[in-house]
């Protein structure tokens, strides 16, 4: 498989598996690392690959509405249904 297929598989499974964590930092934590050598190792630039994993993890943000620290207050006052 081309780099360039496998790291857009790889981005859009790591962005998905943001709904079995209940924070952003731990899911950065737990797999940033690990899909970043995964993709490194499929032949993607690192430079390239490390700024997509760390855009995909500021997307993830607005994946749900528990991912981020002042999330759950906007989430309480009503603001987000």
């Amino acid at each position: 498989m081309p780099w360039l297929w496998a790291f857009i598989i790889l981005l859009i499974v790591y962005t998905y598996a943001h709904y079995g964590f209940a924070s952003l930092t731990a899911h950065i934590t737990a797999m940033y690392s690990a899909f970043l050598t995964v993709a490194i190792a499929t032949g993607a630039p690192a430079y390239l690959a490390a700024l997509g994993f760390a855009f995909m993890s500021n997307l993830c943000m607005s994946i749900t509405h528990y991912a981020a620290s002042p999330a759950p207050i906007y989430y309480g006052a009503g603001y987000v249904p």
